[in-house]
């Protein structure tokens, strides 16, 4: 299903990286070593960090039996703070889901603190891989700005 995007992003990731180091790699070990340092940990953080999202359970929700009976859509639940909170059944995977997650169509999972489905990394981002999602994004960020610094050199 996702595997399109999936062997995009990472042929996007990994092509420009190689292309760069058959490049420059022998220059810039030369000349500039530091330099050479900061593209490897840049490349490299943006290769950890999106294998580390893609591979990282987004905090996916066990299922539960199917019921005998169709429970109601919503309950009200009163937590240990006092705070009242509704919490939606989820026909699919026969739970009630706590506050924040969501059913996410393209996994068939509910999953906690559901931000959205990626398909780039295949994975729904969500309460257990929101953080190095957002590294990823950091260090692509990153290296996409020594490769442009690499450009203007």
């Amino acid at each position: 299903e996702d595997c399109a995007p999936n062997a995009c992003a990472w042929a996007t990731t990994l092509c420009p990286m190689a292309l760069f180091f058959i490049a420059w790699g022998q220059v810039l070990l030369h000349s500039s070593p530091g330099y050479l340092v900061l593209v490897l940990v840049s490349f490299g953080s943006t290769l950890f960090w999106f294998a580390v999202t893609s591979f990282t359970d987004p905090g996916i929700i066990p299922r539960g039996e199917p019921p005998e009976k169709m429970p109601p859509l919503h309950r009200t639940r009163t937590l240990s703070d006092g705070r009242k909170v509704t919490e939606t059944w989820c026909v699919t995977c026969h739970i009630y889901r706590p506050d924040g997650a969501s059913h996410c169509r393209d996994c068939d999972n509910c999953v906690r603190e559901f931000d959205h489905h990626c398909p780039f990394t295949r994975n729904c981002i969500g309460a257990r891989n929101y953080a190095p999602f957002v590294l990823f994004l950091v260090s692509v960020c990153l290296s996409l700005a020594v490769l442009f610094v690499s450009c203007l050199l």
